[in-house]
């Protein structure tokens, strides 16, 4: 996973915290990693595959907020 990380942060010129924690304080819902991916590329314009690699990190990581319930 240091590799993609490392993609990452040379792609985009931040950590994949950083983008951890965009994501965790943005204001939108993000219900998926397709709502991440679309958010990534709309708001910040970043390459598919690190959007891919970011949101695919995420959901991991945040695996408990992917749920329908409200």
């Amino acid at each position: 996973m240091s590799e993609h990380n490392a993609l990452i942060e040379s792609n985009t010129g931040k950590s994949i915290q950083e983008w951890y924690h965009i994501l965790d304080t943005c204001n939108v819902r993000l219900r998926n990693p397709d709502a991440i991916v679309d958010y990534l590329l709309d708001e910040y314009q970043l390459d598919m595959n690190c959007a891919i690699l970011i949101a695919t990190g995420y959901n991991v990581v945040r695996r408990h907020d992917f749920t329908d319930d409200d």
